[in-house]
């Protein structure tokens, strides 16, 4: 069963509002870690189109690249997310805005009060039920195949392992 075409369009559409949002914050805030995700999301652009055209050989080979920026620029996001949350007060209120930020404040402030695990496993949970609920939207219009119900079991694996080692 074939993924259907308009959900390449929406990512189209998508990738191009968030590149243009990533690189104007990354020109607001003077963040060069900005403007690397900005590349990453121009190569999802790339790759989405690709897709539409189908022209999937190139499109994988876009994919690729951006695995292999993907993995270069770690660093540069583990450094980034340090500066970030050296700012965070953790004694300051929680709120629920702090949870949705890409600093990381809510979930620090958390791990200060209740724990580490308790953290990581709400962080977890959280990007579990946001992956099901867009599956269960999207198997609302579209029969897709079962195989990608197994994001549901996967993607919330690598940023917890992520937030993990930030807090830790």
């Amino acid at each position: 069963m074939e993924i259907p075409i308009e959900l390449f369009y929406l990512s189209t559409f998508l990738f191009a509002a968030l590149a243009v949002h990533t690189f104007y914050r990354g020109y607001r805030e003077k963040e060069e870690f900005h403007h690397f995700v900005g590349i990453l999301c121009l190569l999802g652009f790339a790759w989405s189109i690709l897709f539409v055209l189908d022209q999937a050989p190139l499109a994988g080979a876009f994919w690729l690249v951006a695995m292999i920026v993907s993995v270069v620029m770690l660093p540069e996001l583990t450094a980034f997310q340090d500066r970030r949350m050296g700012e965070v007060d953790i004694e300051g209120p929680m709120r629920l805005a702090n949870f949705f930020s890409n600093s990381y404040s809510g979930w620090l402030k958390l791990a200060y009060r209740r724990g580490l695990v308790v953290t990581v496993i709400l962080y977890f949970l959280q990007f579990e039920v946001i992956t099901g609920g867009i599956l269960l939207v999207l198997n609302l219009f579209y029969v897709l195949p079962p195989r990608l119900n197994l994001i549901i079991l996967t993607q919330g694996i690598f940023p917890s392992m992520f937030l993990y080692r930030q807090i830790n």
